[in-house]
């Protein structure tokens, strides 16, 4: 009982209640400041006015159009998610319910998050950070991907202050915790098919992001910034199957490893790898539906994310 009373006057963190109250409120306030400027300038180009396109020739396509009806309705299920992880009516919500957008989000952002900044440096340092091209300005890219570095954060570690409150266990346990239950032959055969395929995938992204096998008009359509993201999704695999073979291995030698270190790693991987291919699928039939177009356009496949889209 005092045990109990224990948890239910002092949070996970160590912290009191009122002090990671503040905390989530604060970056709930930076999640959604982070992706107003999204907002805006979506529903702007939506409304008509074309401010950031270079080249409107086709700004105001049905292709265009839709993919910024659905980009905006995903943004507002950002802002929703982190309000569930804010308020206490979130903890009511059925797990499946908070868990799959998140983790499509972290699939969506991670890459970008972990990408961009790295893009930025080297382009930095290489005297190529303004970017050109698929018909927008540079500050354009500045403005979308500056707010989705900063939503990744701050939704993050909402999720974090969110998790650690509602699965305390997760982050108590470690490796040793795990038994094999009755699935555990078929969560090794998962593991081990997931490998055979996340492989040559995360080495075909980390391959393009250094312009292995590009022609040379791909590479020169690539940012900086962009090479980088494929990378980091390529590495990010990787880090996914690492998780995935700690969750299931059992290994003694990392037995006294805590529980939410892997299952972050396979959290993270797994759903950069939904994601990304999800996305990539789209972009494909997005440029299959306007196949006029110039390829400087059709910037949604394997260019990567483009803020037109």
């Amino acid at each position: 009982m005092q045990r109990q009373a224990l948890l239910l006057t002092r949070s996970p963190e160590g912290l009191p209640p009122a002090a990671v109250r503040r905390y989530q409120v604060l970056v709930c306030a930076v999640t959604i400041a982070a992706c107003v400027p999204y907002l805006v300038l979506k529903v702007l180009w939506l409304s008509g006015n074309m401010i950031g396109w270079n080249d409107k020739s086709h700004a105001g396509d049905a292709v265009h159009v839709v993919g910024n009806v659905a980009t905006v309705g995903m943004d507002l299920i950002a802002i929703g998610i982190v309000l569930a992880f804010t308020f206490r009516w979130g903890r009511q919500l059925p797990a499946w319910l908070v868990l799959l957008p998140m983790w499509v989000a972290t699939g969506l952002l991670a890459p970008i998050a972990l990408g961009v900044p790295a893009g930025a440096l080297v382009g930095a340092l290489q005297g190529s950070l303004v970017v050109q091209g698929n018909g927008l300005d540079g500050w354009v890219y500045a403005v979308v991907y500056g707010g989705f570095t900063v939503q990744a954060g701050a939704m993050a570690a909402a999720f974090l202050l969110y998790a650690r409150t509602r699965w305390a266990d997760v982050f108590r346990n470690r490796l040793a915790d795990l038994h094999r239950g009755a699935t555990y032959a078929m969560q090794r055969l998962i593991v081990v098919s997931s490998t055979l395929v996340a492989v040559p995938y995360a080495a075909t992204f980390i391959a393009y992001g250094f312009g292995i096998g590009l022609s040379p008009d791909q590479i020169i359509a690539r940012t900086t910034a962009q090479k980088v993201a494929l990378i980091v999704t390529g590495l990010l695999s990787l880090a996914g199957l690492v998780g995935m073979h700690l969750l299931t291995t059992r290994s003694r030698r990392y037995a006294r490893n805590p529980l939410w270190v892997p299952l972050a790693l396979a959290w993270v991987g797994a759903s950069s790898i939904f994601a990304s291919s999800l996305y990539r699928l789209i972009g494909v039939s997005k440029a299959r539906a306007r196949r006029a177009l110039p390829v400087s356009v059709i910037s949604c496949s394997w260019e990567g994310c483009s803020p037109a889209c």
